[in-house]
């Protein structure tokens, strides 16, 4: 890709609706990334990315209200092409590309060079609410499980997508400021609540160490 832009007709189209003042909802059909300078001015931004034969139905009943849209982004969307590391790489030769951004890649870019995307990893909104609480973690060593409550404090049911990072106090080796361990999806209805356990095993705690060629976990 040369750019992360929309197509220029696309982009027109939606600055003129957006300039009669309308509320409007700006639907996206994309596999990947877009910048979307105007997002900011839009009522709403359904990312329907490629849904396929039955997407259109889909569609049509979380823009009307009767799904809530439980997605959560699995990238992020950067503001400007220009906020990532790999922009003065990219698209490089006509046969030849080099990835000198190492494990700056999304979220972990972002985290780390205190950059903020314009829609996070993970991200999504939902037509009800919801409420985390009483978070624990049991185990020991590198097997632990985070548990935590969920609860749906609005007036409708919906899903919410639980996360969880791991962050390195210390570290030898450098590393991002956090990285994605485990997470669990839970649907609830209006007012119900439910305790889920989000398993961490050795592999979410360990790193690449270059020098030795082996995955391994640091200690601490």
């Amino acid at each position: 890709r040369q750019h992360l832009a929309l197509p220029p007709g696309h982009t027109r189209l939606v600055e003129s609706v957006l300039a009669t003042g309308t509320p409007t909802v700006v639907v996206l059909q994309n596999g990947a990334p877009v910048v979307l300078p105007w997002a900011g001015r839009a009522a709403a931004v359904v990312e329907a990315y490629l849904g396929g034969q039955g997407g259109g139905g889909g569609l049509a009943q979380v823009l009307v209200g009767d799904l809530d849209p439980g997605g959560r982004l699995a990238e992020s969307f950067p503001a400007a092409v220009a906020d990532l590391p790999a922009d003065t790489n990219f698209p490089g030769q006509p046969k030849q590309v080099q990835h000198r951004e190492g494990p700056l890649i999304g979220y972990r870019f972002h985290d780390t060079a205190g950059i903020p995307a314009a829609f996070a990893f993970g991200h999504g909104l939902s037509y009800t609410s919801f409420e985390l609480d009483d978070l624990a973690v049991t185990g020991e060593g590198t097997e632990r499980t985070v548990h935590v409550t969920v609860g749906n404090t609005g007036t409708r049911a919906g899903s919410e997508v639980v996360q969880v990072y791991l962050h390195p106090v210390r570290s030898v080796l450098w590393r991002p400021t956090k990285a994605l361990a485990g997470f669990a999806k839970v649907r609830l209805g209006a007012g119900e609540e439910r305790r889920i356990a989000v398993p961490l095993q050795h592999r979410a705690f360990r790193v690449y160490d270059t020098a030795a060629r082996r995955w391994a976990v640091e200690a601490g």
